[in-house]
């Protein structure tokens, strides 16, 4: 094989690599935190995930507002709640209405809530 061949086929290999890494969308487009949860939405923003991260006895839950695309009605706040430390819960997939903006959230007994910021998240 000829040093030229070797080169050509090398630069081919590096532009194929770059054009599919170009292609590919991330698992998740947007992700908020706080001590104690997680919570995250996909790429198309029709499915939104919370998670408890700590073993606290403090239950973690999202708020979240969905925007239907058709309409640009915007819903009222949502609440997803999950319990135990590495614990997930999801919303049903729905690609009418979709994930508009998110919130992090820890239950505290007793005390106010700890909550991330809000994260608008799709732009119709």
């Amino acid at each position: 094989m000829s040093i030229r061949t070797t080169f050509t086929r090398g630069i081919l290999t590096v532009a194929a690599v770059g054009i599919l890494a170009a292609s590919i969308q991330p698992a998740f487009a947007d992700t908020v935190t706080t001590s104690g949860a997680k919570v995250w939405t996909n790429a198309p923003w029709n499915v939104l995930g919370v998670t408890d991260t700590a073993a606290d006895n403090h239950s973690a839950y999202a708020n979240y507002q969905q925007i239907n695309k058709n309409t640009q009605a915007v819903t009222s706040d949502k609440r997803l709640e999950v319990g135990g430390a590495g614990s997930t819960a999801y919303t049903k997939s729905d690609y009418t209405n979709l994930i508009y903006s998110l919130q992090a959230c820890r239950d505290v007994q007793l005390g106010p809530d700890n909550c991330s910021i809000w994260n608008w998240t799709y732009s119709a």
